[in-house]
């Protein structure tokens, strides 16, 4: 049978969508997110923050044409749908102890158990309506920026940003370990199954030929220039702030007040405990929790900002081209320049 003309182009799509706040925190890799999770969970009616890979791996897919932008848009609003209705339920809470989105660090964790003994949600209830959801994202908005003037949903992006020499070991180590299993990141494979990401297709034969310091520096140059053509095209836009790792720890109530205006939320009465359990405010980056998972630890206590600033770069300097050094350092430039 022939289909009609009005059903030839039709598409397939997720529409009658829940009208709720989705508060997107997003970074490359290293930028501290997980030190904004436990702050914006803690806001009125906000949902504890989660992890969603999978909406990653989608705006990869988006990004590198394997996957249309119309087609990956739509499974990441069904997505989004389904965890504004799923966690109201309680359902996806992580009760691993000292995960970033774990019990631990979930400052409602009492309501949110206390959800596990409700049938079904009331929807048109205003409890429900003026709720909110955050998600912890990687990567979106240099892969998928599309999402920022989404019309499906009243998504706001909080972008976090870091200077490129805090951030480097963590890209050292985490591309050191890029071929493990539970790596669970998309990339492409060359007839050898090495694994190389995404976003190096374009310089993969570079790639390969370099050390691995070069890597995470030519990665970072890669990924930071494409995030700062990012922030000249939206940083004036009402539905993204990007917020600087640097202002978060060293200006902590200036950007608390910043995001409540964003998310037109207050604050949890707890605030102040969220913040102490995060270091925050403090007078040197190095004074935080340091992760040894993200290749991120202080070596010493007593070791300052400036003097890990000075022993990163001069570590570069021993094992890197020096070409590629001088780029990296008109990168940090470039982002002193922007977000200082």
């Amino acid at each position: 049978m022939e289909v009609g003309p009005q059903f030839r182009n039709m598409k397939i799509d997720k529409r009658n969508n829940f009208e709720n706040d989705i508060v997107i925190i997003d970074g490359l890799w290293g930028s501290g997110k997980s030190l904004l999770s436990p702050i914006v969970s803690g806001m009125d009616n906000m949902v504890k923050t989660i992890l969603v890979p999978y909406i990653d791996q989608i705006n990869i897919l988006i990004h590198e044409s394997k996957l249309q932008s119309n087609d990956g848009n739509a499974l990441i609003t069904n997505e989004i749908d389904r965890l504004i209705y799923e966690n109201q339920l309680g359902r996806n809470l992580n009760y691993r102890l000292f995960d970033d989105t774990g019990i631990l660090n979930n400052p409602n964790i009492i309501k949110d158990i206390q959800k596990l003994f409700i049938k079904d949600i009331d929807l048109n209830g205003s409890e429900f309506k003026n709720s909110a959801i955050s998600i912890l994202t990687h990567m979106l908005l240099i892969s998928n920026s599309s999402l920022i003037n989404n019309n499906s949903h009243n998504i706001k992006f909080i972008e976090v940003v870091r200077n490129p020499v805090f951030a480097f070991d963590h890209w050292l180590t985490f591309l050191e370990r890029f071929n493990q299993k539970k790596i669970f990141q998309l990339g492409y494979y060359d007839s050898e199954d090495e694994k190389f990401p995404w976003f190096s297709k374009s310089w993969i034969d570079e790639y390969k030929n370099l050390n691995k310091y070069e890597k995470a520096i030519k990665s970072m140059i890669y990924c930071y220039n494409i995030l700062f053509n990012k922030y000249d095209e939206f940083s004036k836009n009402p539905n993204i702030i990007f917020l600087s790792f640097e202002s978060i720890v060293y200006d902590t109530k200036k950007i608390l007040n910043k995001i409540s205006d964003f998310t037109s939320r207050s604050h949890n009465r707890k605030i102040y405990k969220i913040l102490k359990k995060q270091k925050i405010p403090r007078k040197s980056i190095m004074d935080g929790l340091g992760y040894a998972k993200y290749g991120f630890q202080k070596k010493s206590s007593k070791i300052s900002d400036i003097e890990y600033y000075n022993n990163q770069l001069l570590k570069l300097d021993k094992y890197c081209d020096p070409k590629l050094i001088n780029k990296y350092k008109e990168l940090i430039n470039k982002y002193n320049l922007k977000f200082k």
